[in-house]
């Protein structure tokens, strides 16, 4: 399966969109009308919604999220967005600096019977303690042994993320045909937000491109995972369905 975060707003970012599959793939794009100042999240995309689309893939039905974008960060706009959409109790602390980014999320599970009811407040208010340097410098194990050296910790074997794009030499190629050809003979196909992939395939059938059915068997296979980012794009006439994929 595939989950989608997007923000889009009416600041200088207009977009923002990340993605990420089941097997830890993850790809994102952004849309600005200049390069702007370093300021909050607020200032940088201006009014805005927050959307979360997961699509469990293989066929199945996904659905779409959407708040009013809130909070000065990505990370609390996130905890907003679980909080509201999805009902769980979230912090999320988020860093980034060079080719580094790193990350730490708590949740709130369902009490239970016997639970330690301090838990949660214990939990937060250690983790609120980490500095950004700390979360860039340490792995997930070392930062829990920091954090949380008097609790009770099961450690999960990590497992590795890897950038992923849809890009081909194929679809390199016909973008440079485009190029060199001029405008004219290319197939104006415009993605909307939160399509699904059959609607996609819908759409590309209806535009006279690749068939509905040759696009689902690429997306089912796994060679596609998601959806193709809500954007523009210009297709050559018969180009293949996994070329556009």
């Amino acid at each position: 399966g595939t989950l989608i975060m997007q923000i889009q707003g009416s600041g200088p970012v207009q977009l923002l969109v990340a993605e990420c599959t089941s097997d830890h793939r993850m790809r994102a794009t952004a849309k600005w009308t200049h390069v702007p100042d370093a300021g909050t999240l607020g200032e940088l995309v201006g009014d805005g919604r927050f959307a979360i689309t997961p699509d469990p893939g293989q066929g199945r039905p996904g659905y779409q999220g959407v708040v009013a974008l809130a909070g000065d960060t990505v990370a609390a706009a996130l905890e907003q967005y679980m909080l509201r959409s999805e009902q769980i109790e979230t912090r999320l602390w988020l860093t980034a600096a060079g080719d580094c980014a790193a990350g730490m999320l708590l949740q709130k599970l369902p009490e239970r019977g016997g639970a330690d009811i301090d838990a949660w407040q214990r939990a937060t208010t250690l983790a609120a303690s980490l500095t950004p340097r700390e979360l860039a410098a340490h792995d997930a194990r070392e930062l829990l042994r920091r954090l949380y050296a008097a609790e009770d910790i099961r450690m999960f074997k990590p497992r590795p993320v890897h950038f992923r794009c849809a890009c081909s030499r194929e679809r390199v190629a016909a973008m440079l045909r485009m190029l060199g050809r001029g405008e004219g003979i290319f197939i104006r196909v415009t993605i909307p937000e939160g399509f699904t992939a059959r609607q996609i395939a819908s759409l590309l059938e209806s535009k006279g491109l690749c068939g509905a059915g040759e696009f689902m068997k690429i997306v089912l296979k796994g060679k596609l995972e998601g959806y193709l980012f809500p954007e523009t794009y210009f297709l050559e006439p018969g180009m293949k369905a996994a070329a556009i994929a």
